[in-house]
Parts: structure tokens; C-alpha cells; sequence
């Protein structure tokens, strides 16, 4: 079974600016390997691109049967390739983030306003992912819940051409989100992801 995970994480939240500055905070979330690199390349992103690795890597680890607390130290990063626009800003970068002797693949895309990654357990699977990120006018979880929900609904609807009224969301008892269909038997993984007003969501249809 692949399994797939996504983060987000805004640029432009005071409190998240705080906590990314904090040296306190940045020794325990990140490896020694991630901390130099934070520290040596001028890239003020890192630390933000290195978390949202670690949260999509995580939520994948617990579809697997994992139920111990997000300790992000844990899930190491390694950067394969960053790629820049004509004015040298960082547009996207990949790799892969191992937990436990088990390798996870990403793909990262970095806006002035927020970094978004997408993970699988397979590498291969990563260029088949659909994701959406959206701009909520409210950070209220209870008001972004259904702008998320109709939006990936209606893209997978889309994808697999089949009516939105055939398509439901769920989730387990940890809170993972799960798809049902009630006329097919289409197999599919999602991941939701939010922070400030920031939402995303992530889909695989599996062969």
C-alpha cells in the first residue's frame, strides 16, 4: 500500500516566526546534518521547509501503525536538489526524510507566503500526487473544514469522472481522514494540512 502525506506552513505567521527563530526550538526539532545546513546556506526557508518534510512524513508514519508523539528530531531530511527561478529564489526542492529505517520521498514547492510539501512511500508515486493549496479568509478550523472537504471532493470527482454525491470523507478513530465511495471501489489516499489561512490537500489514486 502507498501512503502519502502533506504539510503547510505560513511565512507570514508572527508565531511561527518566533518559533523559527528560537535556537532553543530549532535544536530540538532538527539533526545536527539540518542544522548546519540551516545555518550555512543562505536560505531563510530551510527551517520551515525541513518542518513541513517532517510533519507530512509523520502523518504517513501513522497510517502505518505508528502512535508515538511527533518528536520532528526524528524524522531526518535529506535535501537531493533545490530549484530556482531566473532571480535565484527558491521554487522547489526534493528528497527524502527517513523515520525509523524507513524512507520517505517529498516534493516541496516555496512561495514569499507559505512552503507546501507532499510525501509518499514510494518515489515513484510523487509526480502523480494532485494537491491544491488554498487561501482561507478565516484561520478558523471549524469555517476552513468544509472549504477543504468540497474542494478535494470535487477534484476527485473530477479525476475519476464520477459524481461528487457518490463521494464521502470520513475519518478513523485517530482522526485520519479516509475517502468512501458509495457506488465504486476506487482506491485512494488523502492528506489534509492547514496553518493560519493556509489549507492543502493531497490525493493518489492507487493502481
Amino acid at each position: 500500500m502507498i501512503y502519502i502525506g502533506n504539510d503547510i506552513i505560513s511565512r507570514n505567521c508572527p508565531h511561527n516566526r518566533k518559533s523559527f527563530s528560537n535556537p532553543r526550538f530549532l535544536e530540538k526539532a532538527f539533526t545536527a546534518n539540518e542544522l548546519n545546513r540551516i545555518r550555512s546556506e543562505d536560505i531563510s526557508a530551510l527551517s520551515y521547509l525541513f518542518w513541513t518534510c517532517k510533519e507530512s512524513a509523520y502523518k504517513i508514519s501513522m497510517k502505518n501503525g505508528n502512535r508515538k508523539g511527533f518528536s520532528p528530531k526524528n524524522f531526518a531530511v535529506t535535501l537531493t536538489d533545490f530549484f530556482y527561478d531566473k532571480f535565484n529564489n527558491p521554487l522547489s526542492a526534493t528528497g527524502n526524510i527517513c523515520y525509523e529505517n524507513t524512507n520517505f520521498y517529498f516534493h516541496s514547492s516555496l512561495t514569499k507566503n507559505h512552503i507546501h510539501t507532499i510525501s509518499s512511500t514510494n518515489a515513484q508515486s510523487i509526480s502523480e500526487i494532485r494537491y491544491q493549496v488554498i487561501k482561507s479568509d478565516s484561520p478558523a478550523p471549524e469555517e476552513q473544514v468544509p472549504i477543504i472537504k468540497n474542494n478535494i471532493i470535487k477534484a476527485i470527482s473530477e479525476s475519476l469522472t464520477i459524481c461528487n454525491s457518490d463521494i464521502e470523507i470520513g475519518k478513523n478513530e485517530i482522526g485520519i481522514p479516509f475517502i468512501v465511495f458509495k457506488k465504486n471501489n476506487f482506491k485512494i489516499d488523502i492528506s489534509f494540512s492547514h496553518d493560519q489561512n493556509y489549507v492543502a490537500y493531497a490525493f493518489l489514486v492507487l493502481k
